[in-house]
């Protein structure tokens, strides 16, 4: 028994072959592996020839065919999309999507269009993926059945939340059948707590160790990415600025632009000893708009340098001015600013 495509699939031992008893029949059976295009057939005969025991005797022939109609196997293919990294800054950072494509089907497929839900020009003209559009990609498991291609965009948000893009790549067979692939790639954005510098700046730097007043010059900038909130402003030796002085006041809740500023200045007397410096810190606390998002603070420190109360000299120019020169003027220690006794022939007046 052998059928039209030459292969004998149901194995007879010649020459005495399989004897058939009048009425009798004889079954065999064989799978073979058959592909087509679709609507297409598969045609093939089998041909039977038998003999009886009568030497001489013509053999007898017989044939017969079957036929498989081929139905359309739609293309499959497998798409993904990647991203690196996965978590970025919410103040932002540069992402590289990756996609791939992977011909699953037991035939070729051509790649007919790239497209994603937040990028769409990568699959257009000039795109970063546009040159995979029109590529035939061989059978599942050949060589090149897999291709890729890669692009870069800047990403920013708020944190906690997840940017999100598909990429759907569509192809078609020889059958003008298609399929289409998609996946998404997610990208979450994490907190970033502000930044801020603060200056102090004391005006005088110097003051008489019996006292005197300073002009202290603070100003807050914004070195973040976003705008801040300015929540609290303290001293180290005057406290909470708010509450110390109503220009620092004014600065209670007030946001500051990227790369902005914010001031204010305080008056305060400051007195201590000769040669040892009066410092005193400001702390700055701000906050962003990310709710529950960890503060930022800066600190700056201001040093003024305490003079020794004038001489003798002085207070007996002083005298003098006050009563004139005169060689029976005598002074009388005394702080700056009290009233300082001068004292002439008998008569007492204050210094100015």
């Amino acid at each position: 028994i052998r059928d039209s495509n030459g292969q004998g699939t149901c194995d007879l031992l010649l020459p005495t072959g399989q004897a058939i008893p009048p009425g009798g029949t004889y079954t065999c059976t064989f799978t073979a592996f058959t592909a087509g295009d679709a609507e297409g057939t598969h045609d093939n005969t089998v041909t039977a020839t038998a003999i009886d025991n009568d030497a001489g005797s013509n053999p007898a022939v017989a044939t017969d065919d079957a036929t498989v109609t081929f139905t359309n196997e739609p293309p499959e293919i497998t798409d993904t999309k990647t991203a690196l990294p996965g978590s970025v800054a919410e103040t932002g950072a540069a992402v590289t999507f990756t996609v791939t494509i992977t011909n699953d089907s037991f035939e070729p497929v051509t790649i007919t269009s790239i497209t994603d839900t937040d990028f769409p020009e990568i699959g257009l003209a000039g795109g970063e993926c546009f040159s995979l559009v029109g590529t035939t990609l061989p059978p599942a498991g050949d060589p090149g059945s897999t291709v890729s291609c890669s692009f870069t965009r800047t990403l920013s948000g708020e944190p906690g939340t997840v940017h999100e893009n598909t990429v759907t790549v569509t192809v078609i067979d020889n059958d003008d059948s298609t399929a289409s692939g998609e996946d998404t790639a997610t990208v979450t954005f994490f907190d970033v707590p502000p930044t801020v510098t603060i200056t102090k700046t004391p005006d005088p730097a110097s003051v008489p160790e019996t006292g005197g007043a300073v002009t202290f010059t603070i100003v807050v900038t914004n070195t973040s990415a976003e705008p801040v909130q300015i929540v609290s402003l303290t001293d180290t030796v005057f406290g909470d600025l708010f509450a110390a002085d109503p220009s620092c006041a004014a600065l209670q809740n007030t946001w500051i632009d990227p790369g902005g500023t914010a001031s204010c200045a305080f008056t305060a007397t400051v007195q201590g000893e000769v040669a040892l410096p009066h410092t005193n810190t400001v702390t700055v606390t701000v906050e962003d708009n990310d709710e529950g998002g960890e503060p930022g603070t800066a600190s700056d420190d201001a040093t003024g340098a305490i003079a020794a109360v004038a001489d003798a000299a002085t207070l007996t120019r002083d005298c003098d001015a006050y009563h004139g020169t005169r060689d029976n003027a005598t002074e009388v220690d005394g702080p700056i600013g009290a009233d300082v006794p001068c004292r002439v022939a008998g008569e007492t007046a204050a210094a100015e």
